[in-house]
């Protein structure tokens, strides 16, 4: 089950001056649930303390603007696509992420 993560990225030109802000959506995919910790009371070989979620992204879709029509036009970007053509905005998937964790409830 896929959730998606609204943020927007800053397009910067050669000079680095920022020349649009466009909404971008991240598309992320609950990989494992968090589990939660067990053998609390047992010997202490037997403790495990649970794990995190595991988080995939899927995709990232730009909305740069709509058409001739009025129609929404978007660029769907793989997290390859999307991390060669904008190095600078990795902090987005971290925030992601970051934001699945909190959310994972969704996810279920």
């Amino acid at each position: 089950m896929s959730e998606y993560y609204e943020t927007e990225v800053i397009i910067f030109d050669h000079e680095g001056n920022e020349v649009a802000n466009h909404p971008l959506t991240v598309e992320i995919e609950l990989i494992t649930p968090s589990t939660a910790p067990s053998g609390m009371y047992g010997p202490p070989e037997f403790y495990d303390p649970g794990d995190g979620p595991e988080f995939d992204i899927l995709s990232f879709e730009i909305f740069v603007g709509n058409d001739r029509r009025g129609s929404p036009l978007n660029i769907s970007l793989t997290p390859e696509e999307y991390e060669g053509l904008f190095p600078q905005h990795q902090q987005a998937a971290q925030n992601a992420i970051e934001w699945a964790q909190d959310h994972e409830r969704d996810f279920l």
